[in-house]
């Protein structure tokens, strides 16, 4: 059993969880009990509170995120790697001409995207924030190396009053509550600058059939703040698997038909990319 292999074990052991490998892939996951993934509030119970207005599911493999960094960013970095998010990342801020200025990632967590990131794009300073210090220690140690990199304790609205500094607003894979932070894009984003969110849903039957509804959800409703605060959708990269009924209907919901149709066939479900312009629109990007 390789390091990784061996990591992944005993994050299994901790979330009680158990290994999989992906159909047709090189890749290994993690299978979870339905009660430690649900989002359903009815469901879950128990939330860590960072404050009166801010909460974070505590549950099962949330759970690492604050107590076990180590092992949560090795399960991040592997959901990254074996997927084109990166190259996604990269095409996206190419295409909206984004060289170089200040780029937020919020819930930044360990910081792997930002150490991905940081060497691809020198001129760009990236900064990462997040509310858990655990993770943020992890983040820093690991980025040292880096100049054009910074990690911040705290939250979105803690940066109210710094006004629009930034040139690129990201969020992969948050829990967080948008109802609140959402609205905040559009006070800290450049006049065109971009906000960018990442959403995925699992690549195994189990996770597919969990999140189709609840997760949806959640990305609709983030789509519809930064539409109210003036950003257009430029760019949706699609690597969903729509052979799944349920799932296809409810993006058919939000995109529209017409384009979803093209990718019934996709074999591989990773994620979405969705990138938004603040002020004058840039060209259309097709799927």
């Amino acid at each position: 059993m390789t390091v990784n292999m061996c990591i992944l074990d005993r994050i299994c052991k901790l979330i009680g969880g158990k290994l999989y490998r992906h159909k047709n892939h090189r890749t290994v996951g993690i299978n979870f009990k339905r009660r430690q993934m649900t989002h359903n509030i009815s469901e879950t119970q128990t939330y860590y509170r960072h404050d009166d207005d801010y909460e974070t599911i505590k549950a099962g493999f949330f759970d690492l995120y604050h107590n076990h960094p180590d092992l949560y960013d090795v399960f991040a970095k592997n959901q990254i790697m074996q997927s084109p998010l990166l190259d996604e990342i990269e095409r996206t801020l190419k295409s909206c001409d984004i060289k170089s200025g200040d780029f937020l990632d919020i819930g930044c967590g360990t910081g792997v995207m930002i150490e991905l990131l940081a060497p691809r794009f020198p001129d760009i300073n990236f900064i990462g924030i997040d509310p858990v210090e655990n993770s943020l220690r992890f983040a820093r140690n690991r980025c040292r190396d880096y100049k054009n990199t910074s990690f911040q304790l705290g939250k979105i609205e803690e940066l109210e009053s710094v006004g629009s500094q930034f040139d690129v607003a990201f969020s992969s894979w948050g829990h967080i509550q948008w109802n609140i932070q959402g609205g905040m894009m559009e006070r800290v984003v450049k006049e065109n600058g971009i906000a960018m969110l990442v959403n995925n849903w699992g690549a195994d039957d189990d996770f597919e059939k969990l999140w189709p509804n609840e997760a949806l959800g959640v990305f609709r409703d983030r789509i519809n703040l930064l539409k109210k605060e003036g950003y257009e959708v430029q760019r949706l990269d699609s690597h969903l698997n729509l052979d799944n009924e349920v799932l296809f209907d409810s993006m058919s919901r939000i995109f529209g038909t017409e384009h979803l149709q093209k990718h019934r066939k996709t074999p591989f479900q990773i994620g979405i990319v969705l990138a938004f312009k603040k002020g004058k629109a840039l060209k259309s990007f097709e799927i």
